[in-house]
């Protein structure tokens, strides 16, 4: 079964098929309510209204000819955005280090993103400056600056319908600290 799902929130006419089998008969519906099928009961493709209400179910088809019903092909679908994949960016940085970027493929039906740092860093999006480890924005690429703990970048996507999980990359801090010494010792030679 092919067709969109996720970022289902109040949307209407949204495509889904099956493989046509020439003398079979589609039979589509919802495991939930709110959710309805607009056009093309009984063909192998439909169009289907998401209601408000609607959170998350699966969408449901048999086919049936004269031998008899198959088994129900479920596919899940949800209201919220899709799930970030993949976070671009470095896995290693150093402590205090600043202006570490990171960025996703953006989410065609997110409306906005959170973005999670490690304690003590900040994030910014180009405009704002995080005052925490949090920033809400609608930028799909940020800068970290890192402060001395190290642990996940995580990020989620988000519409009026609510938000995704996290995607979380782990990063570690791999630079040694310098140690610089204060003291420095001078020995005066005199030749005679």
């Amino acid at each position: 079964m092919s067709g969109q799902t996720a970022g289902l929130c109040s949307l209407s006419g949204i495509p889904y098929s099956v493989t046509n089998v020439s003398g079979v008969t589609y039979n589509w519906g919802f495991s939930v309510a709110n959710a309805a099928i607009s056009t093309g009961q009984g063909t192998n493709a439909i169009t289907v209204n998401y209601l408000p209400g609607f959170v998350t179910g699966n969408l449901q088809v048999t086919a049936s000819n004269g031998c008899g019903i198959s088994p129900v092909r479920n596919l899940a679908v949800a209201t919220t955005p899709a799930v970030v994949t993949s976070i671009t960016g470095s896995a290693t940085a150093c402590a205090n280090q600043s202006g570490v970027p990171y960025s996703i493929a953006p989410v065609s039906t997110a409306t906005s993103y959170t973005w999670i740092v490690p304690t003590g860093a900040t994030i910014s999006d180009g405009v704002v400056t995080s005052t925490s480890t949090s920033l809400n924005t609608t930028s799909n690429a940020v800068t970290v600056n890192f402060a001395t703990t190290a642990g996940s970048v995580r990020v989620r996507s988000t519409n009026a319908c609510g938000s995704s999980a996290y995607f979380n990359k782990a990063v570690t801090f791999n630079c040694r600290s310098a140690m610089v010494s204060s003291e420095m010792n001078l020995n005066i030679f005199r030749f005679l």
